[in-house]
């Protein structure tokens, strides 16, 4: 059953490898109100060292936050070791 108080949340950024080795994007979610919703995106694999083109583009339903703020968490791996990326973003109308 769908939940009124919930909505679609379009995300669509752009993805910016600075290491030196490729990365596979592993995990997309925002946080809505101190809580981590999973986005469904399109998958980013061997993205290449200085490489800006690849874009995450998903969505995901989750309460409306309080705010037009938003905090996006990109998960990422390359052969060595995994990590996680933040970014801050805004709601738009």
């Amino acid at each position: 059953m769908e939940d009124k108080n919930e909505y679609v949340i379009h995300v669509k950024g752009s993805v910016v490898n600075l290491g030196t080795d490729k990365i596979n994007i592993t995990s997309v979610y925002v946080v809505v109100n101190g809580v981590e919703y999973v986005v469904r995106y399109h998958k980013v694999e061997d993205l290449k060292p200085n490489h800006v083109v690849a874009e995450v583009i998903g969505s995901v339903r989750a309460p409306l936050p309080g705010s037009t703020a938003l905090t996006v968490v990109v998960e990422w791996c390359n052969m060595r070791e995994c990590s996680k990326s933040i970014a801050n973003a805004r709601l738009s109308s």
